[in-house]
């Protein structure tokens, strides 16, 4: 039984290997195995017939929806349910988030990445290399905020703008941006 069990394992992973090599090589066996991406919503219209082909129901729907943050089908413009089962939504024009480009806003990269730099009065002497900062750029900037020592600051972070958000232990209670 247990040799039946193990060839029968080898043989599952051989040709689950084959499979996955003639989907890669072939569009139409992806198709075969994989099937295609369906439209569930097409300008605020839930297409019944591919809910039934995808036995899909309402209650699915609205879920994966919500899960989009939609709440609303007359907003979305197309829905598509993928072939691994997620839902892809495109939103109709007028709800669309607007971008930083669409408000001109400023758009240049961040120089930093959110970073930590004290944590629990400690300092993370790592996190402040890597930024190529220095313990004496720290110390500015918390005086500058009235921080007089690291041990009062519970948790420190570094902003995308060069800037240092401050929240100092419960003895202080607040946080400084």
């Amino acid at each position: 039984p247990f040799l039946d069990g193990l060839i029968s394992l080898i043989w599952w992973c051989f040709l689950t290997f084959i499979i996955t090599i003639i989907t890669l090589k072939s569009k139409k066996a992806r198709v075969l195995f994989d099937d295609k991406p369906t439209i569930v919503i097409q300008n605020g219209l839930i297409l019944e017939s591919a809910l039934k082909k995808n036995r899909l129901h309402m209650d699915e729907l609205t879920m994966m929806l919500r899960e989009q943050a939609v709440f609303s089908v007359q907003d979305i413009q197309f829905a598509i349910l993928e072939t691994d089962g997620k839902l892809s939504v495109l939103h109709k024009t007028p709800v669309q988030s607007a971008t930083k480009q669409d408000v001109k806003a400023d758009v240049t990269p961040p120089i930093y990445l959110p970073t930590e730099v004290i944590s629990d009065g400690q300092l993370i002497v790592e996190n402040l290399v890597e930024l190529e900062l220095t313990e004496d750029w720290l110390n500015k900037k918390l005086k500058k905020q009235n921080v007089q020592n690291i041990k009062d600051v519970y948790f420190a972070q570094v902003q995308t703008n060069g800037s240092l958000y401050i929240s100092l232990k419960e003895k202080n209670n607040q946080s400084i941006p």
